[in-house]
């Protein structure tokens, strides 16, 4: 399941906003979209609404308006629906026979005909039936009639939070901001075994990945070092196995099941080479007791006895590895049928190298050439290496209108352009110069003017020889040097 349109009205700054995820030529969903736009469009705001739209949860924020998602199943299209107080005489919902096109005129068509639950009136529109769902979450979700119908039914039906989840899956990762409780960690994260297994035990559908959910991923890491090991022990008492030598059965079980702390030592480590540190997998002492916890360590590269407690770790690696280690551990191994991701602001902290391969990482763990399509990825940024790695049909620009409500558009630039370019063309920035460089330019044009109209050679060549200076110092275009005049 993907989704392939929002539409809003009338809800804060989005009056009449429709964010388009689909591919402009197939029309079929796309499986990652960048959300970029000034401070206060509403970036953090929509990850936020997908997040409670997915999982079925009362949107509190709601004080006027609707929001209307669309979303593609392997059987069809339907339509998830949050009006504004269902069952109140002012809130302003309603469905147009020309649902599928999104008519704009379709606010006016039946207002109010749901929102006041007047069965005798919906039922009229052409082709399509609906459910109500009001005890919890308050909306609607629209059908059109036919024999998928049913197949619809079933396949959101599965995505339910009544029930522990292994085909589907919801990460919502928020903008880290506030107390940074990574302090409390101390060594490494709190946990046990034995909270590892409780966890494991009631599986969710949707889960946090932030700074306040990081024992959740240290108790994933347990549950699946100490399941691998299970596994291993099951596989040696094999009848067929009984016979062969221990070294022959961990190259066997090893080849087929690679070790856990390997792996996330080998995404990790992509990381921590950049700073001289590696993941002491080999150091590791993994819990036996349901009392004890998983002991694994950052250490220098070049002094392997020198551990680093996590919480001794720069601002920008830790968040990070955790952040993307706590994602890549939900979906390790998982069968999954449909899984969503939304990161707001993933370069959060990282220096600008780190930041240049991001996209392809997420997409190495959410969307593997075993499961090309399984996740639809939102990402929400301010940084332009980042938005230069999507194809300008998967930016999608948020911006003021003169109205004072926020619009949405497409992206420009080509994916993979210069940042600088993405920066110009999609940003819409008109200058990439602070105030110094802006005035280092207006004094370059203004020697360059002067060189040219110049008589006296030595004044002449003072000029050139200053303007040349600033060239060089704020690396302006040779087509601009005025040597060359």
């Amino acid at each position: 399941m993907k989704i392939c349109k929002i539409i809003i009205k009338g809800f804060q700054q989005f009056q009449d906003t429709e964010l388009d995820f689909t591919h402009p030529e197939t029309g079929e969903p796309l499986n990652k979209i960048c959300l970029i736009g000034q401070n206060g469009t509403g970036k953090s705001t929509i990850l936020g609404l997908i997040d409670q739209f997915l999982f079925h949860k009362k949107i509190q924020k709601i004080t006027q308006g609707i929001l209307i998602l669309q979303l593609q199943t392997r059987s069809g299209l339907f339509y998830r629906i949050f009006p504004h107080r269902i069952g109140g005489a002012d809130a302003d919902i309603c469905i147009s026979a020309d649902i599928d096109n999104f008519d704009p005129n379709w606010i006016k068509k039946y207002q109010r005909h749901l929102a006041r639950i007047d069965i005798k009136k919906v039922q009229h529109i052409p082709n399509y039936s609906y459910e109500f769902f009001g005890k919890d979450s308050s909306y609607f979700e629209f059908y059109r009639n036919g024999p998928e119908k049913q197949k619809i039914d079933d396949e959101i039906g599965q995505m339910s939070q009544q029930s522990n989840k292994q085909n589907d899956l919801i990460i919502y990762s928020p903008a880290e901001a506030g107390q940074n409780t990574y302090y409390g960690v101390g060594s490494v994260p709190k946990t046990s075994l034995n909270d590892a297994l409780q966890l494991m035990n009631e599986f969710p559908l949707r889960h946090e990945v932030s700074k306040a959910t990081v024992a959740d991923m240290w108790k994933m890491l347990v549950h699946l070092v100490k399941q691998q090991e299970s596994e291993q022990q099951s596989f040696e008492l094999r009848p067929e196995n009984l016979e062969k030598t221990k070294r022959e059965l961990i190259n066997e079980f090893s080849k087929q099941n690679p070790d856990i702390l390997c792996k996330l030592g080998d995404l990790w480590n992509s990381i921590l080479n950049h700073a001289n540190l590696e993941f002491d997998v080999v150091g590791a002492k993994r819990p036996v007791q349901l009392s004890e916890n998983l002991e694994v360590y950052i250490r220098l590269k070049h002094n392997g006895k020198q551990h680093i407690p996590y919480n001794q770790l720069s601002t920008g690696i830790r968040d990070f590895l955790f952040r993307i280690g706590h994602i890549y551990l939900l979906f390790y191994h998982r069968d999954l049928r449909s899984a969503f991701l939304m990161v707001d602001e993933p370069e959060n902290s990282l220096f600008p190298d780190f930041l240049f391969d991001l996209m392809e990482l997420y997409q190495e763990i959410a969307n593997p050439p075993e499961s090309p399509n399984r996740t639809q990825m939102f990402f929400a940024t301010h940084n332009p290496i980042v938005a230069a790695q999507f194809e300008p049909y998967e930016r999608i620009i948020l911006e003021w209108q003169e109205d004072g409500y926020v619009k949405a558009h497409k992206g420009k630039a080509p994916a993979g352009d210069d940042p600088n370019d993405v920066l110009r063309q999609d940003f819409e920035l008109t200058t990439l110069m602070g105030k110094r460089g802006q005035e280092k330019w207006k004094e370059y044009l203004q020697l360059k003017k002067q060189a040219r109209h110049e008589e006296n050679p030595e004044k002449k060549t003072q000029l050139v020889n200053a303007a040349l200076k600033i060239g060089s110092e704020y690396n302006f275009p040779a087509g601009n040097d005025p040597s060359r005049i």
